[in-house]
Order: C-alpha cells, then sequence, then structure tokens
C-alpha cells in the first residue's frame, strides 16, 4: 500500500512502525546492519510526518527515539567517545518537546526515562562517574514516576527495574528501602516471565537476589529461543551465565 501510494500520510505512518517493529525483532538475532537501515528509513519517514503535519511534536519525538533505539544498537560497535555529542544531543531534542508542554504519549515518556539510563552508561564507558550517576538517578525518578502513574505498565515497570539493577550493580545496594519494597517479588515466580523481555529482566534480578541458578535457567531459555541481543550477552558473559 505505501509502495502505491508513498504520500498517504496513514500508510507512511503504518510503515514506520512496521519498520521499527523488523529493526526490534533484528536487534536481537542480532543483525545490526539491517536493524539499523530499517530505523533509519523509519526515522525519515516519521520526521516527513512530523513536517507535513503542521510540525507535529508527538511524530517528531517518535522520530528522536528511531534515532536513540540506533544509538542503542551503535553503542556495541562504536567507540564511546564518538557517540557522547550526538546521544546528549537526542536527550537535548526530547527534552525541548517535553519542555514546550507538547502532548507526549506514556510509551514515549518510558522511551525518554530509559534513553537517560543508556546515557547513563555512555558516560560510565567514557569514566565521567558524575555525569553518569547523575543521568542513573534522573533516569530512576522519571520512570518510578511513570510506573506510580499507570503500575500496571510491564514496559515501564520492566525500564524501572532495569535502572535499579544498574544502580545495584554499581553500588550493591538499592537507592532505598522504597524501592527494594517496590522489586520485592517482582517476576520472582517462573510464572509471571511472560516475554523475552520479563525473562531478561527476571535474570537480572535473580542476580541481585542471590540465586544464579535460576538466572542461568531464565538464560538458557533466552538463548534457546535465539535471543542474543548486545547488552543481554554481555550481562550473561559478565555474570558467567553463557559462554
Amino acid at each position: 500500500l505505501y509502495d502505491a501510494s508513498p504520500d498517504n500520510q496513514q500508510y507512511k505512518l503504518e510503515m514506520a512502525f512496521s519498520l521499527s517493529g523488523l529493526a526490534s525483532v533484528q536487534r536481537l538475532v542480532p543483525i545490526p546492519d539491517q536493524a539499523l537501515s530499517n530505523l533509519q528509513q523509519a526515522y525519515v519517514l516519521l520526521n516527513e510526518i512530523a513536517e507535513q503535519d503542521g510540525n507535529n511534536q508527538k511524530r517528531r519525538m517518535e522520530a528522536i527515539i528511531r534515532a536513540q533505539r540506533m544509538m542503542d544498537i551503535r553503542f556495541w560497535i562504536e567507540p564511546a567517545e564518538d557517540l557522547w555529542p550526538e546521544a546528549n544531543d537526542l536527550k537535548d531534542q526530547m527534552e525541548a518537546i517535553f519542555t514546550q508542554g507538547s502532548s507526549v504519549d506514556y510509551e514515549s515518556s518510558v522511551d525518554y526515562g530509559y534513553s537517560l539510563l543508556g546515557l547513563s552508561e555512555l558516560a560510565w564507558l567514557l569514566e565521567n562517574k558524575d555525569e553518569s550517576e547523575r543521568l542513573l538517578n534522573q533516569s530512576i525518578d522519571w520512570l518510578s514516576a511513570l510506573v506510580d502513574e499507570e503500575p500496571e505498565s510491564r514496559r515501564s515497570r520492566r525500564s524501572f527495574a532495569h535502572a535499579l539493577f544498574v544502580f545495584w550493580e554499581r553500588n550493591g545496594t538499592l537507592p532505598s528501602k522504597e524501592v527494594d519494597l517496590i522489586l520485592d517479588g517482582y517476576l520472582g515466580d517462573p510464572e509471571q516471565v511472560r516475554s523475552c523481555s520479563d525473562a531478561v529482566l527476571a535474570a537480572r534480578l535473580e542476580i541481585m537476589r542471590g540465586n544464579k541458578i535460576l538466572a542461568k535457567h531464565y538464560t538458557e531459555y533466552l538463548l534457546g529461543k535465539g535471543y542474543y541481543e548486545s547488552g543481554f550477552v554481555a550481562f550473561c558473559r559478565r555474570y558467567e551465565l553463557c559462554d
């Protein structure tokens, strides 16, 4: 449909989302070059829609998020010092949209909070520890507010819990007792784990809980499913959960 009517806004939007979904799968295999190509196409399409729709800030934010997802892939294949200026520019662009009071949907807000975590890890690699900690705390605060807003959102809870895992990994503890209570029992029962995304987080949480056997079980399950996302593979090697 898009090829037949490339100027149709709805077809263009559907194509952008389809390319984004395909890139998500390619990232997990991983096939980074193809994932980056599809995300770049989605980024261009969403920017075109934003411009044609009177500078639609919702679509503009969605375009920036695709650029951020490209950054997450490039994190594993390009030097951190080369990525840092561009990553900060993307953060500034997202924050400008929030500052303008533009209507941004909940999912995009989750993406922004999670992007702060990625930027924190980039700063950590560059040994900019103070900036990394500031960004990590900002990510935790932002995602915590989103969890409070929609407690049933699995995506915001997963993003929040991942940020807390990074805090725990660096500090050996959690930011507060209240946060400890939030994580208490979260994905602690294998029956609660309903997806690969859940299993990735469950493996990390079991490392926090000192249950390496269950963490290894989740890792073997994921690898058996063909899940080889770069960040997860780095995690499982770091804790000797895989070869």
